[in-house]
């Protein structure tokens, strides 16, 4: 019984043709459950107040800023909730507070969910591959069948969950739109908020809750 190898240029041929997949970017993340309510028709949100629900100010920081970053390009007026409230995480009466005294039309809520892991189960695989051999007897070659045995494995898929929702403030206060982004083995924290900023922020535009991107 032999094992099927692969040809050292038929590797490298692969790599090269993986390199530009590699460096282009590509997405882990992507929706799931996501909601908005129908009944919504006030228009676009211009002025929003970003919460990060995080008892970490390092990391409730880093997604508060994320949403900032990416909604200016929305032309939309969005402060984090650390500005207005540094040393801890505000409490409902907190926020009803400062969006009367301010003016927010909407709050856009980060919350972390806790993580799954997927496991998935590859079972092993036997192939018969055909394989010249020379007779040097008969001078000819013949071909014979050898399995091929491919060995199974187990992969696990580490998925960062975190939910967003969307509030409208003003007059009675509601939630209009709900989804969970799901990321499957992020490298950084970092990559987590920007693929899901990447992702929500154009959502919400097609759906009419934030202007069109400038």
């Amino acid at each position: 019984m032999t094992r099927k190898t692969a040809h050292p240029i038929s590797l490298l041929a692969l790599l090269a043709c993986c390199i530009p997949f590699i460096f282009s970017g590509c997405s882990s993340s992507h929706l799931a459950s996501v909601w908005r309510d129908p009944s919504y028709n006030r228009g676009p949100l211009k002025s929003i107040v970003i919460i990060s629900i995080s008892r970490d100010p390092i990391k409730r920081r880093l997604w508060e800023d994320a949403f900032v970053s990416e909604l200016v390009k929305y032309s939309v007026t969005a402060t984090p909730s650390y500005a207005l409230f540094p040393d801890s995480l505000p409490d409902t009466n907190q926020i009803n507070d400062v969006i009367d005294r301010n003016g927010y039309d909407g709050m856009l809520i980060i919350s972390r969910l806790r993580t799954h892991t997927q496991v998935t189960t590859v079972e092993p695989s036997v192939t018969e591959i055909p394989v010249a051999v020379y007779n040097p007897w008969r001078k000819e070659y013949v071909t014979r069948y050898e399995e091929d045995v491919e060995p199974g494995y187990t992969d696990s898929t580490k998925i960062v969950r975190h939910r967003i929702e969307i509030w409208a403030a003003k007059e009675s206060s509601h939630m209009i739109w709900s989804g969970i982004c799901l990321t499957e083995d992020p490298v950084s924290s970092q990559q987590v908020h920007d693929e899901a900023v990447g992702l929500i922020a154009p959502l919400l535009s097609k759906s009419g809750l934030l202007p069109p991107k400038q």
